[in-house]
């Protein structure tokens, strides 16, 4: 069983061994493309209205907006979001990027907490974190650099960069 080992290709052990270590993300970039594909387009099971409401402060007009969005993809795409939900789904972003072993990689994480960011400065004209204009900028430009984003993601990030960049 040892001398397996030693007759294995060394390149795809170094890359295990540092994906365990955490050096080197265990996700390629179509399956990332595939795990970003899924998150926007899984349903939001927030329960419905009533209990986006008992979760945060909502208005007359959000409670339209929100029966009308099914998944992350509505919420980007969305002319008129409700600024608790784009909160919610930075926080859940937020959360999951700080993770390591999660449930989401990193990198897909980062995409979202960058699309609540940009699309509440866009479509809500409010800042909901406290990274400057720079930092924000920094992310949408990595996040345009994952050839996996996908052209929604894409034109977003190319509309924030636009509202933002000098």
């Amino acid at each position: 069983m040892t001398s397996s080992v030693y007759k294995a290709d060394t390149a795809k052990l170094a890359q295990l061994i540092a994906s365990v270590n955490g050096k080197e993300g265990c996700w390629g970039p179509e399956e990332l493309g595939d795990v970003l594909r899924h998150q926007l387009a899984a349903p939001l099971e927030v329960g419905g209205v009533s209990t986006v409401a008992q979760m945060v402060s909502i208005s007359p007009e959000d409670e339209r907006a929100i029966s009308e969005i099914k998944n992350l993809a509505d919420l980007f795409g969305h002319p008129r979001p409700p600024l608790a939900l784009l909160e919610l789904a930075k926080e859940f972003a937020k959360s999951n990027r700080e993770c390591p072993h999660g449930p989401l990689p990193s990198e897909v994480a980062a995409v979202i907490y960058f699309a609540a960011i940009v699309t509440a400065l866009l479509r809500c004209g409010k800042r909901i974190t406290s990274l400057d204009d720079k930092s924000i900028l920094a992310g949408l430009d990595w996040a345009v650099g994952q050839q996996w984003i996908g052209v929604q993601m894409r034109e977003l990030f190319a509309e924030g960069h636009r509202l933002l960049a000098p």
